[in-house]
């Protein structure tokens, strides 16, 4: 395509020095490349992101004029759905993928594999107004290098119809009989799963990320039970609003009960007494990312923190915002519902924590027995 515009543009240059009677080979590559340069130019970036849903798409407009009036760029945006881990290393690995929005858990995995790039924070103004109780917890840096920006954050917790019971205040109501077939919870994130269990069964808070054999055979039995006895369907991404009616109780991120309650739905997510798990997802830039796309990427990412976008996400899809100043564009109403006012919220948070290998794939393999009939 380049080669077909550029050619024409040659045959115009010529004309023209034809018409000057000018034959000067200096002037004429002076011409040639200025116009090439301007094709070049008028090319956009197209930065491509793997994702979850709900953090791209709503602002993607809004993110363009940002582009053309603050970086002065044309970036245009293709955007894939992330599933988990493997789709991250995936598109990393096939160097499909210039952005990611990882949770932080597996940010050491990705840097291990050498699958992202550090960060220049001079280039991300925004990430100064980042919640200093998220960054306390370190995930973001990497042997002294930053290699993710915080962007939103939430539990994996209880969700539950209103219409159909009060705020359930344990785990136990996930083996209540009054709901059998009616319970849902996560199918592919197997060790938030375990967590909750371990919970549920009072186990230490500081074992979840190394639990034993004897605390994971309790755990699979729980599961198992659940397993058989209570679950409807294992959802995907999140809280399925598809299944609404066949559900009164489950585990969500907050984007499910958010959906399900765009469609008339009445559920709500609740911390119980044990305690919920949680995680922060982050910008992070691709280590093969090419490097005329690098400023663009800074750009979307200092868009993304900044307290105007956090509040539309956090209205899109339920989750927490990292921007201390979100609460500036946000009413009354929104700031209780999404906790921007509550300090202790996120202090009662267990953040997810980076498993190793080899305790991953135990984890996976009692997830597996518990689920395999």
């Amino acid at each position: 395509m380049l080669i077909s515009f550029v050619l024409p543009i040659s045959d115009f240059i010529m004309k023209i020095m034809n018409n000057l009677k000018c034959r000067n080979l200096n002037l004429f590559v002076f011409f040639l490349f200025s116009f090439y340069t301007l094709s070049l130019r008028a090319e956009p970036i197209v930065l491509k992101i793997h994702t979850w849903t709900g953090y791209v798409k709503p602002y993607e407009k809004e993110f363009q004029a940002y582009a053309k009036t603050q970086c002065h760029e044309d970036i245009q945006l293709e955007v894939t759905y992330a599933t988990g881990l493997t789709s991250f290393v995936e598109q990393l690995t096939q160097n499909t993928a210039d952005l990611i929005s990882p949770a932080n858990d597996v940010i050491e995995h990705l840097w291990q594999k050498q699958l992202i790039r550090p960060l220049d924070l001079e280039k991300i103004p925004n990430f100064r107004q980042v919640n200093p109780i998220i960054l306390r917890h370190g995930f973001y840096r990497l042997e002294g290098q930053v290699y993710a920006a915080p962007f939103t954050f939430g539990p994996y917790a209880l969700a539950y119809n209103k219409d159909r019971m009060q705020a359930p205040t344990s785990y136990v109501i996930l083996w209540d009989e009054r709901y059998r077939k009616r319970v849902s919870i996560s199918g592919d994130f197997y060790a938030a799963n375990i967590y909750m269990v371990a919970l549920f069964l009072k186990i230490p808070e500081s074992h979840l990320f190394n639990l034993s054999d004897t605390e994971l055979s309790k755990i699979k039995n729980r599961l198992s039970l659940l397993h058989t006895t209570q679950i409807y369907r294992y959802w995907e991404s999140n809280l399925e609003p598809n299944d609404m009616n066949e559900l009164d109780v489950g585990m969500d991120w907050g984007v499910g009960v958010h959906m399900i309650n765009a469609r008339g739905g009445n559920w709500d997510l609740v911390i119980p007494e044990e305690g919920a798990t949680a995680w922060v997802d982050s910008w992070v830039m691709a280590s093969g990312i090419a490097n005329k796309k690098i400023d663009a990427a800074y750009c979307f990412i200092n868009f993304m923190l900044s307290a105007t976008t956090q509040a539309q996400v956090m209205r899109q899809t339920g989750y927490g915002g990292t921007n201390l100043y979100v609460s500036r564009y946000m009413s009354v109403k929104e700031q209780i519902i999404y906790h921007v006012t509550d300090p202790d919220y996120l202090r009662r948070l267990i953040l997810w924590q980076p498993l190793p290998t080899d305790i991953l794939e135990k984890y996976e393999a009692i997830w597996k027995q518990a689920t395999q009939n």
